[in-house]
């Protein structure tokens, strides 16, 4: 529940690094990650293709509220946009900061903190980090950062109220699970240099509090992750952390009693005295300080409990935010409670510093609320809170405008622009019956729901298993001409020791939550996902394995009789977690196999191949989707990449060949659940384009459709758009017969008349184009976006005869060129274009690079001579090609080069090797190239470029 809610461990990626080298981290690596990590350079453009569709709200961990200015709030979410503010009270909210809305995106946002004496200065603990803002939010600064080298989570950040300056600072840390010690750490300087005080907790430091009327005097509460624990520990130190002092058990009406769970600690704002805690067990209440022999007492509110909030304009009264949606209110100090109804569990709870009976509320699934009249009543204000994750998504059988979403925050129905909130209940799967849009099934933990008219009333089936915490991870419908319908639910159980398959034959004169449930197939891991064969409905499919800790592979199972019997595919030993089968061509199937990759077989699963070329370094696909009409044109969303020692979210990434190459589609940063491209629009359908000017067969395109962490978004046109033009010689004339190829598309060979055209993923590419009597050209960057035509002429060059014997090197020609001979039949040839785009974007931006150019053409046929003669050169000129291809990516891509000294000798090396098997006229020319490959003559020629290099 709350915040360890599908917890991930993403950020155990970092070394532990000694204090020698941490200024040096902190001047320049960490901005950098930053930079790579959730600032990429095409973001905002790229993920311009793509509409929110305003499916709003989510897990709320933090909220705020400017003591001068209580129209102004912020909010911190689990994952998805991060932080948010709002200057209306809340009526709507924006992502901060607005200039690069990728800074928190995906990080758990656990507390806010606004300066009391300079309210725009923020602080807010996310993740591994406390970063600050001086202008509202507008701009941030990393402000600690030792999380990232102990590997503790920022739980809380206190700004000191009896510090005008604003200097002194304490943070609350934690490890990443259960197995660790929790910390508190203090500046005096307002900055980075934070040192860790004298405590260590058995356990994270959940919360903080300063006492408003006592200088120094800090608390804090120390817990474990589980909610039902008894191992909940108070601290205090009326000594700005020179000393401490500690209690773990309340006193009731039977005696002493260990706190259990504790969420939260409140502060009276005016009585210096009392205090409140509260968690698993209810709230405690201490009546004298922070003295040591003193002892805190139950009150009588004895209902686990979340969060405390005390109205500074009305001190006596106290929030408590009960689990079961309930809220309880105090307005004696804690003594008597009354109890009011709430629409959701809340996690957090802030009140208006003018205004007592104004109380905003974070919910642990729905968003933000607020009440005006003092708790009694609530009203939703999400407008604008993109941290609702969108887990499944489906559309009505004979309607593509009516969609249904599986989310954090429950099951929402669109119809037209309309969402409703049809079930509140987190779920992580959905479908349409696949006749009748009126039939809705849904997963939640332990139960799987049925609605008949729209989501307006449910009916519940429970698992067979309601002892362990689970959840439905994907749902087929089989229909049966005896009129009762199968309906099998993929299950993964949190231990993440078994999964199962269950099978309910859905009677529709029966009622549901009685209708009959098996389980006819039983793992040792999750079962993550199913498909069905859209031709043969007996055919289904069924990926099993647990993707996150403990990781443990399930591998692929099958089953011919419609899920009555199962059996495993020749994929195993992995862990499958997204499928797809092509509506049209159900023998392809695809398959993703957490971080080893996408696999694809064109026999019904009997064979494989791993079809991952053009995807990050490292990923994790969460879900793949195949067009209805095409099965070559493939779109995934990824949840996670990594580059290096980098991670960052993936996005969707697309192929227009079968899986040959993947193009990047979109939404760079976001965390993926869920593609959606079999939609059930019709070929004429208004959404649809037809791209294709000259082909006989046009292509209709329906929009895509991703669910994030941030929301659900839409993209037109398939994501694709049309290149076309005409090939052509210099001197003017069409030229046929030309190949015309762009990553991730099909090849098109110009026709008769010298026109070419090739479908193209939306983003930026380049065209390579082929011909027997003409030099090798490579376009510049071509921008697509969904429905595009864009038109672009191809020059080619006649080639020169080249002098294939000539081992001197005297007779230059400008179409010999080693890498594309070396490369053209390897698996490397797509870095031929990087290494052009190289040659044209960075070498001859300075005078020492279009030397270099110069140089490689005069002595391209000696040089091809030598190495083409030479297997062992060749492989080791192979090898430096694909390394030097990474470096130019980056470099690209990120403005930004580091330049390796091993591969700066390498290619020394294999340069003196070529010298070695040269002529004396060839090692003479060749002695001309040396001065450019030393390290400072490299780096000039990037800084040139306005390339960083370190």
């Amino acid at each position: 529940m709350c915040r360890f809610f599908f917890k991930m461990k993403l950020y155990q990626i970092f070394n532990t690094l000694n204090s020698i080298i941490l200024c040096t981290y902190v001047a320049f690596c960490v901005p950098l990650i930053l930079f790579c990590t959730f600032c990429p350079a095409h973001a905002q453009q790229e993920n311009s293709y793509w509409e929110d569709l305003g499916l709003y709200g989510g897990q709320i961990l933090s909220l705020a509220i400017d003591p001068d200015d209580s129209s102004i709030l912020y909010a911190g979410s689990w994952n998805g946009d991060g932080l948010f503010r709002t200057t209306d009270s809340g009526q709507t909210w924006i992502t901060i900061p607005t200039d690069n809305n990728t800074w928190f995106r995906n990080r758990e946002v656990f507390d806010i903190d606004i300066d009391p004496n300079n309210p725009s200065t923020i602080w807010v603990s996310s993740n591994m980090f406390t970063d600050v803002s001086y202008d509202y939010g507008e701009t941030w600064n990393i402000g600690f950062i030792n999380g990232v080298f102990s590997k503790l989570f920022c739980h809380n950040v206190e700004v000191d109220p009896h510090d005008s300056t604003g200097n002194t600072i304490y943070i609350g840390t934690g490890p990443t699970s259960d197995n660790g010690y929790g910390y508190f750490y203090r500046s005096t300087e307002g900055s980075i240099l934070f040192k860790e005080m004298s405590l260590e907790a058995p356990y994270a430091i959940i919360d903080l509090g300063i006492n408003p009327q006592q200088p120094g005097e800090l608390w804090g509460i120390s817990s474990s992750w589980g909610v039902f624990e008894t191992n909940g520990i108070v601290y205090v130190s009326p000594d700005n952390g020179t000393t401490w002092h500690s209690w773990s058990e309340a006193y009731g009406d039977e005696g002493s009693g260990s706190f259990g769970w504790l969420g939260s600690i409140a502060v009276h704002p005016s009585d210096p005295s009392v205090l409140f805690t509260c968690g698993s067990k209810g709230v405690a209440r201490k009546v004298d300080g922070p003295l040591k022999s003193g002892s805190w007492y139950w009150t009588s509110l004895a209902e686990p409990t979340y969060t405390l909030c005390i109205p500074n304009s009305e001190p006596d009264t106290v929030f408590a935010g009960l689990a079961g949606k309930t809220i309880a209110k105090s307005v004696d100090k804690g003594a008597t409670w009354d109890f009011f109804e709430t629409p959701d569990d809340f996690y957090k709870l802030a009140s208006d510093p003018f205004n007592p009976d104004t109380i905003y509320a974070g919910g642990i699934h729905n968003g933000i609320f607020k009440s005006n009249d003092g708790a009694e009543t609530w009203e939703t204000i999400n407008s604008g809170i993109k941290a609702n994750a969108i887990f499944s998504t489906d559309f009505a059988p004979d309607n593509s405008s009516t969609i249904v979403a599986s989310t954090v925050a429950g099951v929402f129905l669109k119809t037209d622009t309309e969402w409703k909130h049809i079930e509140k209940n987190s779920s992580k799967a959905v479908r349409f019956h696949p006749q009748d849009k009126n039939i809705i099934y849904a997963g939640f933990a332990w139960k799987l729901g049925k609605s008949t008219d729209s989501g307006t009333t449910w009916q519940y089936r429970y698992l067979p298993d309601l002892i362990n915490t689970n959840s439905i991870n994907s749902i087929a419908v089989i229909e049966k001409e005896t009129g009762n319908d199968i309906v099998l639910a993929a299950v993964g159980f949190s231990s993440g020791t078994k999964g199962q398959i269950v099978r309910i034959d859905d009677d529709p004169q029966k009622n549901f939550s009685k209708s009959t449930i098996e389980t006819v197939l039983q793992a040792d891991c999750d079962i993550n996902v199913l498909a069905v064969n859209q031709q043969d409905s007996t055919i289904i499919f069924a990926g099993a394995g647990n993707v996150y800790s403990p990781v443990k592979p399930g591998g692929l199972y099958a089953s011919t009789d419609g899920g009555d019997t199962w059996s495993q595919t020749a994929l195993h030993e992995e862990v499958v977690n997204a499928l797809a089968l092509a509506p049209s061509s159900p023998d392809i199937i695809y398959a993703a196999c957490r971080s080893n990759g996408i696999y694809k077989s064109t026999d019904s699963g009997s064979s494989w191949l791993n079809k991952s070329e053009g995807l990050p370094e490292k990923f994790t696909i969460a879900d793949i989707s195949v067009d209805k009409s095409d099965s070559n044109i493939v779109y995934q969303g990824l949840s996670m990449a990594y580059r290096k020692d980098l991670v960052s979210f993936g996005g969707v990434y697309m192929s227009l060949n079968g899986g040959e190459y993947w193009n990047k589609a979109g939404l760079t940063g976001h965390s993926l659940h869920t593609i959606n491209a079999n939609t059930s629009a019709a070929s004429g359908s208004t959404s649809a384009r037809v791209l294709h000017l000259k082909k006989s067969a046009p292509l209709s395109l329906s929009p895509i459709f991703a669910g994030t962490s941030s929301g659900l978004f839409e993209a037109s046109s398939g994501l694709i758009g049309l290149i076309h033009g005409y090939v052509k010689t210099d001197s003017g004339d069409l030229l046929d017969n030309a190949t015309v190829t762009c990553k991730g598309s099909p090849e098109y060979t110009s026709d008769h008349d010298g026109y070419y055209e090739v479908l193209a993923s939306a983003g930026e590419h380049m065209l390579s184009s082929d011909h027997k009597y003409y030099t090798q050209e490579t376009t510049p960057l071509v921008v697509v976006t969904p429905g595009s035509v864009v038109y672009k002429d191809i020059i080619m060059k006649p080639v020169v005869g080249e002098n294939d014997d000539d081992d001197n090197g005297t007779s230059p020609d400008n179409s010999t060129c080693p890498v594309k001979y070396l490369v053209e039949k390897t698996s490397q040839n797509n870095h031929l274009i990087l290494l052009r785009m190289f040659r044209d974007e960075i070498l001859v931006k300075s005078p020492a690079g279009r030397q270099l150019v110069d140089l490689y053409y005069d002595l391209a046929c000696g040089v091809w001579n030598i190495i083409k003669k030479d297997p062992k050169l060749s492989q080791r000129c192979l090898e430096l090609i694909s390394s030097a291809a990474l470096i130019t990516d980056t470099a690209l891509k990120n403005k930004s080069v580091a330049l390796p000294q091993e591969l700066v000798n390498s290619l020394m090396q294999a340069f003196i090797d070529l010298q070695k098997s040269s002529p004396p006229t060839l090692k003479h020319n060749l002695s001309l190239v040396k001065p450019y490959l030393k390290k400072k003559t490299i780096k000039n020629i990037f800084e040139s470029a306005d390339i960083m290099t370190y």
